[in-house]
């Protein structure tokens, strides 16, 4: 497994950049309402949903004579569809340019979140808060509260939710290299968290908390279960992206900041 200790920071701002796009093809791309389309500059996601979460591009290394024609190939699905789209990128880009050329595209700068990573050889979980409890995801009921608490969390359509919850029926729950976890409190369904298990690092995505229960440790007990399942599979670090709010939690469990990823909106009509 990959330790923190061979990368660059800058290294480690790509490593975290390039494992959200491997997000797009092992978790998203499964979905039956989701196209994947893969090429050597680009990657992209194009789902039915009118939402830019699940209708997604990277691609950051492209050269000055190509990038224009590139980002209109790579736009050109969701224009015809009329559909929202995000473009990802990290702190390192080509051609320097890059994040010009999508705002004449027709993209804006909607988010900078912090991109983080911490060493979890040893990492330890902290003890939970008195009435928390975390356990995994394995079956589809769980899979149908799961897909409600990150509905809740991160106060998006249904059915955006539900394009990252295909994992367990498609690779089998208890082999699957997404892996799916619910935090309760007081036996309530309350927080949620995903385990990616991807490119030899453990990657931390979709954690949220119901507005009412925040503040409880049920967010943190949910991330810190899919650290301890990576650490006991034999990760030697873990990725993420922060988000405002997730920040000081992540800094708690030992994640450190390498720069940026950056998030540029394409809006379409039926954006939701």
């Amino acid at each position: 497994m990959r330790t923190i200790g061979e990368f660059t920071p800058q290294e480690l701002n790509a490593l975290i950049y390039s494992d959200a796009a491997e997000l797009m093809r092992m978790g998203m791309s499964i979905a039956p309402s989701a196209t994947y389309h893969e090429e050597t500059e680009l990657r992209w996601i194009a789902s039915s949903v009118p939402h830019p979460f699940v209708n997604m591009i990277s691609g950051a290394e492209l050269t000055p004579d190509s990038a224009d024609e590139a980002i209109q190939r790579a736009i050109k699905p969701f224009i015809e569809r009329d559909l929202p789209c995000c473009w990802l990128l990290g702190d390192t880009v080509r051609p320097d340019d890059l994040s010009a050329r999508l705002m004449t595209a027709g993209f804006s700068l909607v988010e900078r979140n912090a991109a983080m990573a911490a060493d979890i050889s040893t990492f330890v979980a902290p003890p939970m808060k008195e009435d928390v409890a975390v356990r995994e995801v394995l079956n589809a009921d769980d899979t149908e509260v799961w897909i409600d608490i990150l509905t809740q969390g991160f106060v998006i359509p249904r059915e955006v939710s539900a394009l990252f919850s295909h994992s367990g029926n498609h690779y089998g729950y208890a082999s699957s290299p997404i892996r799916l976890f619910l935090g309760y409190y007081r036996g309530e369904p309350v927080s949620c968290s995903m385990l990616t298990l991807m490119a030899g690092v453990a990657g931390i995505y979709c954690v949220a908390t119901t507005p009412e229960a925040r503040g409880r440790g049920a967010g943190m007990a949910t991330t810190a279960e899919a650290l301890s399942v990576a650490h006991g599979l034999g990760y030697q670090m873990a990725v993420l992206e922060a988000s405002e709010d997730g920040y000081p939690v992540y800094l708690k469990l030992g994640f450190k900041d390498y720069g940026k990823i950056i998030w540029y909106l394409r809006a379409g009509s039926k954006s939701e």
